[in-house]
């Protein structure tokens, strides 16, 4: 995740440089044969929580400044970038507009 941009307070959050979990295998690392595709952990919820969190590669420090973002109810826009060593950086950016709860969320392409 490279940039989160708060719409609705037109506020840009600081993101740390880190890596995200791919969906399913809770690593950071992964291989994608060419022609396929792969599917990452966007954002999670916790239950009685009425925030959005993301899952990250553990931290090795306290330190705040490389702790991610957790959104509460809002409008946001997201980027993500993939990085490969064998290809070009792939980049997208996506809505997220979300109410408090697990069924208020939407989630889709930037238009």
């Amino acid at each position: 995740m490279t940039k989160i941009i708060d719409l609705k307070a037109n506020k840009e959050y600081e993101i740390p440089s880190c890596e995200l979990i791919w969906a399913g295998l809770g690593d950071i690392t992964v291989n994608i044969i060419g022609g396929t595709k792969r599917e990452l952990d966007a954002f999670y919820f916790v239950h009685g929580e009425s925030v959005i969190r993301f899952q990250h590669r553990p931290l090795t420090t306290t330190n705040q400044k490389y702790w991610l973002p957790v959104l509460s109810p809002g409008k946001y826009e997201i980027e993500y970038s993939i990085i490969s060593v064998n290809f070009c950086e792939s980049l997208q950016r996506y809505i997220l507009d979300f109410d408090g709860t697990v069924t208020g969320v939407k989630f889709g392409e930037k238009p």
